[in-house]
């Protein structure tokens, strides 16, 4: 922060009387710090204004008729700004006239864009407000603790701002109705309290189109209106939406609780969610990934089998998207028979990802539980890639290993040259990527990606990818199984494809070991 004392103020005999509450922020704080003595005085500001990380400890409840007004905001002053995050700690009763906060999807992610708080006291408010920044043009998803009447939502900025606001159909997609599952939020609806929406807003100044259009949402004053300063685990609500498809039933779209961030690992429930990054959706899991939800962040999940409901554990929110290191032994032990492998499609118009995960415990069949089912990307000219077995096209595709091949699809939305590439450990498998168009096979590592090219259009009968075990390359691993015709299907030891057999050789065929006589 920059020194807010000048240079050359002499301070001996000097002395500064500042709120208590903010005693210690005071002595840290550059600049300040130069006073020989800082005091505290019983009195506390009309206006609380927070644009920086800052820890309060409350002792004692605040004067009679103290109702402070506390705004989170952010300081565009500073290279890169900083948004105002505030924890709160202390056994005191805290009543706020207003709260406002901000959150900025359009803003760099390495400067957390989103203002933070993260409550340990009893605290209320009179009305509750959060500006939400939103770049031209693109959807953002978000989901808010309090309800909000659309009719009430105004515009923070210059210019004339227009926006739309989508909710999510479960009852439909469960249905099969999949071009009608977003669904416009009309003027006189609210939004509720915990669901997820897509919002998109355009700002124009005359003819001249704004790099972003701020929204401002003010809670409804109901029931609903202090969920914001939850200070203990939210309970989530499901709707199990029955289909006749395992990978259409139960779809949600709700949000992050907590006006903080929020590890997604302390959430009790052991299924796949799935976030827009902007461009794309890409599926995490609780098993295998650490995902950190910003403030107001929505996202889908399906619901399990069973259970309507889950806990967002109280100790997942945090005030910056880092991710903490931790142990979480249940879940360490049972990705250990679990073989992980991660895919990526690069191209001139962006990235996308899906994940294949060998586990003998796993059916060849979807299953809610385990598998994540592709959403794909609004945005036309993204690439995207998942794989497929039947009907269901997935972004997590959890099953046993089987013969060692997955059908690989790709949906290209711009003709040119793109690259698929396998990511981090291969855990101990030669992995191949055959191209029916090309005739090419090429082993895939983490070094050397598969390179080829595309017209616009879904290619599902293109890449086939094979696993082969490292341990065949053993000879003490070879077995005594035997062929009497060896096909096209064969490969060398060495993972070569398409190998004249010969007599006494040793071969590979659908990923088993096996000997030419």
């Amino acid at each position: 922060m920059t020194d807010q004392v000048p240079n050359g103020c002499k301070m001996e005999g000097r002395e500064l009387y500042v709120p208590a509450i903010a005693l210690n922020i005071y002595k840290q704080t550059t600049g300040w710090d130069k006073f020989q003595s800082i005091q505290p005085i019983d009195y506390l500001p009309e206006d609380i204004r927070v644009a920086r990380d800052m820890r309060l400890t409350l002792v004692g409840n605040l004067q009679a008729g103290c109702k402070p007004n506390l705004s989170l905001l952010f300081d565009d002053t500073t290279n890169p700004s900083t948004y105002g995050r505030l924890e709160v700690n202390g056994d005191v009763n805290v009543p706020l006239g207003k709260l406002s906060m901000v959150m900025d999807p359009n803003g760099s992610a390495s400067t957390y864009p989103y203002t933070a708080l993260i409550n340990n006291v009893h605290m209320q408010a009179d009305s509750v407000q959060v500006k939400i920044y939103l770049s031209p043009l693109k959807w953002t998803f978000v989901s808010l603790p309090f309800d909000v009447r659309v009719s009430d939502i105004l515009s923070c900025q210059d210019g004339t701002t227009s926006y739309v606001i989508r909710r999510y159909s479960g009852v439909n997609r469960a249905a099969g109705e999949s071009g009608s599952t977003w669904q416009d939020v009309k003027d006189d609806d609210i939004m509720k309290a915990g669901e997820g929406y897509i919002i998109q807003a355009v700002r124009y100044i005359g003819n001249s189109r704004q790099g972003s259009a701020g929204l401002v949402f003010t809670a409804l004053d109901n029931e609903n209106l202090n969920n914001v300063f939850i200070k203990s685990d939210a309970k989530a609500v499901l709707s199990d939406y029955p289909s006749e498809q395992e990978h259409n039933r139960g779809w949600n779209l709700i949000g992050n609780p907590y006006p903080c961030y929020y590890d997604s690992r302390f959430m009790s429930l052991d299924v796949p969610v799935t976030v827009w990054n902007g461009s794309t959706y890409k599926a995490y899991s609780p098993l295998d990934d650490s995902y950190v939800f910003t403030p107001g962040e929505s996202f889908f999940v399906q619901c399990p089998a069973g259970k309507t409901d889950f806990i967002f554990d109280v100790e997942g929110r945090q005030k910056t998207r880092e991710v903490r290191e931790f142990a979480m032994p249940m879940r360490v032990a049972s990705r250990s028979d679990r073989a992980v492998f991660n895919f990526t499609l690069s191209g001139q118009t962006g990235e996308d990802a899906t994940r294949i995960v060998f586990n003998d415990n796993a059916a060849l069949c979807y299953e809610a539980s385990r598998d994540a089912a592709k959403f794909f990307s609004h945005e036309e000219s993204v690439g995207q890639l998942y794989t497929m077995n039947g009907n269901v096209e997935y972004a997590i595709n959890e099953r046993p290993a089987a013969d060692g091949e997955v059908s690989l699809g790709v949906r290209i939305g711009a003709s040119g040259t793109y690259t698929i590439s396998l990511s981090g450990d291969s855990r101990d498998y030669q992995i191949w990527i055959d191209d029916a168009y090309t005739g090419d096979s090429v082993r895939l590592d983490s070094s050397e990606g598969y390179v080829f090219t595309a017209d616009n259009g879904k290619l599902d009968n293109r890449f086939t990818l094979r696993f082969i075990g490292a341990s065949v390359n053993s000879v003490e691993c070879i077995g005594s199984q035997s062929i009497e015709d060896a096909d096209s299907g064969v490969y060398t030891v060495d993972g070569r494809y398409g190998a004249e057999p010969e007599v006494g050789s040793i071969y590979i065929k659908n990923g088993k070991k096996v000997v030419k006589k």
